[in-house]
């Protein structure tokens, strides 16, 4: 089977381009558009690509299996979207954060958004580092895992820095050679409690902590 596209006459005064099928049982032509769109474009031919494939291969008699085929693909469709919407109503109760943030998680990137200078530097775990860029200005030091820039050398690096694995001035050369400005401490930064003495508290709400580096 080939297809070939060209201009067919409508009328004395329109024309408009047509998807011709040529098989061996013949060539069957199939308009693309109407008469104000000159060009085909991919999704008419491929509306006409399935009309003829069903015309192709079922038949008047075989209306019933085209029937059945179309219902059950409108039903397989279904059962994903609610598969879907089943899994996010028990992520509710599981607290999955990539489905919903708590309302302290909300408030501190309300904080980063409307009062930290745009393109201030952030440090944090891979979590809030990912939702940082999507809902402020501002920049983070660890984010999407395959866009981050030697990835596991930071990860080591963070894991190092909110495990109190550093010596205070470490730390802050770290912070200082990386130029992030702000620290933030919540829900996936806990297990070490945040005493470094460069580091100023700006912002809490509940499980949630921002501090600034100290100049």
């Amino acid at each position: 089977m080939c297809c070939e596209i060209f201009s067919g006459v409508l009328t004395p005064h329109h024309s408009i381009p047509v998807l011709l099928v040529s098989s061996g049982e013949g060539e069957t032509q199939f308009p693309l558009s109407s008469p104000s769109r000159r060009r085909p474009t991919t999704q008419s031919v491929g509306e006409y690509g399935i009309q003829y494939l069903s015309q192709r291969y079922f038949s008047q008699q075989q209306t019933v299996a085209r029937n059945f085929l179309l219902i059950n693909t409108l039903l397989v469709t279904s059962l994903t979207s609610m598969q879907i919407l089943v899994e996010r109503i028990e992520a509710i109760s599981q607290t999955n954060p990539w489905y919903y943030m708590t309302p302290a998680e909300r408030s501190t990137l309300d904080f980063i958004r409307d009062k930290l200078p745009a393109d201030a530097t952030v440090l944090s775990k891979y979590y809030m580092g990912n939702q940082i860029p999507a809902h402020t200005d501002s920049r983070v030091f660890f984010g999407h895992l395959l866009q981050t820039p030697n990835a596991i050398e930071r990860q080591k690096q963070i894991a190092e820095f909110y495990g109190g694995k550093l010596s205070d001035s470490q730390a802050l050369e770290f912070l200082q050679t990386n130029n992030i400005e702000y620290v933030y401490y919540g829900r996936e930064e806990k297990g070490f409690v945040l005493v470094y003495p460069f580091l100023n508290l700006v912002f809490e709400n509940g499980e949630t902590k921002m501090y600034q580096l100290k100049i």
